[in-house]
């Protein structure tokens, strides 16, 4: 790994560090391929720290290290920090149950929203998992699909999932995208949508089509997905940013998305995402790799 001089590293964050909390957060916007707020150019430097919605649950002690962890990392100069906010399948998750959540963990969900945006931190929030952690895809394709198919796929498998087709599963992803994005803050007022602390909104951790052979019917199955739910999450959300919230795989069956065409693509085009073909999307305004 290359070194970086511990002055660069010092110089970036006080660049970037959290503005005070009185000036509040104003919207990030992708214009020309380039992000800015409040018509200046931004940049960021963030954390994935995907438990603090659960941690939130768990009470006093447990919020008190939500706010521990956002003091650190107000303290080193993040902006940004990526958190789960999906969950399927307990009694304690935030989707018990195909069509309510859980309002324990929207308040805590709530709870952090607010101690972020205090702390001029911004949020990245994914609206569901391909894994299995904590429920994920597998959990609500047997909830649309309820059949032996849905019951026996596994992530891990080498079956694209049928949820990114079926007309149910549609429903019940877009059901949930807009309870979330429309719900009140019940500690600052704002609906999600509404509220900058909340930075952007992934379609899906780590989607794909897992080990696909080419050609495939199924080959466009997640990019048919992203091309319907983007421009619909962009409607609920119009002021925020909207991400695939894949891992960046190149993926062509004729090689012309392999990014170095004198090396062996090796095994991500196996894995069944098209970084290349989701920056086309209607509704994506910026891109994970």
């Amino acid at each position: 790994l290359p070194l970086v001089p511990l002055r660069a590293i010092k110089s970036l964050f006080s660049q970037h560090s959290a503005r005070p909390t009185r000036m509040g957060l104003s919207f990030v916007e992708s214009v020309g391929g380039h992000l800015s707020a409040g018509r200046e150019p931004w940049r960021f430097v963030g954390a994935n720290v995907y438990w603090l919605m659960l941690k939130a649950q768990e009470g006093t002690q447990g919020r008190a290290k939500v706010t521990s962890l956002l003091d650190v990392a107000s303290g080193l100069g993040l902006t940004v920090i990526r958190m789960w906010a999906f969950g399927e399948g307990s009694f304690n998750s935030l989707w018990p149950g195909p069509d309510q959540p859980n309002e324990r963990s929207l308040q805590a969900l709530d709870f952090v929203v607010q101690q972020a945006s205090v702390r001029g931190i911004r949020l990245v929030l994914p609206l569901i998992g391909f894994w299995n952690d904590y429920g994920g895809l597998r959990i609500a394709q047997q909830w649309c699909l309820r059949d032996d198919y849905a019951r026996d796929w596994q992530p891990t498998g080498n079956e694209c999932p049928r949820f990114y087709v079926d007309p149910a599963c549609h429903r019940l992803y877009l059901h949930r995208a807009q309870t979330i994005t429309s719900r009140r803050n019940t500690l600052t007022g704002k609906r999600y949508s509404e509220d900058p602390a909340i930075l952007s909104w992934e379609l899906c951790n780590e989607c794909r089509c897992r080990a696909m052979e080419l050609p495939h019917p199924e080959e466009l199955w997640l990019h048919s997905w992203v091309s319907t739910m983007a421009p619909a999450l962009k409607q609920m959300a119009p002021r925020q940013l909207i991400s695939v919230g894949g891992d960046g795989f190149f993926w062509g069956g004729d090689g012309a998305n392999n990014p170095d065409p004198n090396h062996d693509p090796g095994w991500f085009v196996h894995e069944g995402g098209d970084f290349r073909g989701h920056s086309a999307a209607a509704g994506v305004d910026v891109l994970t790799y």
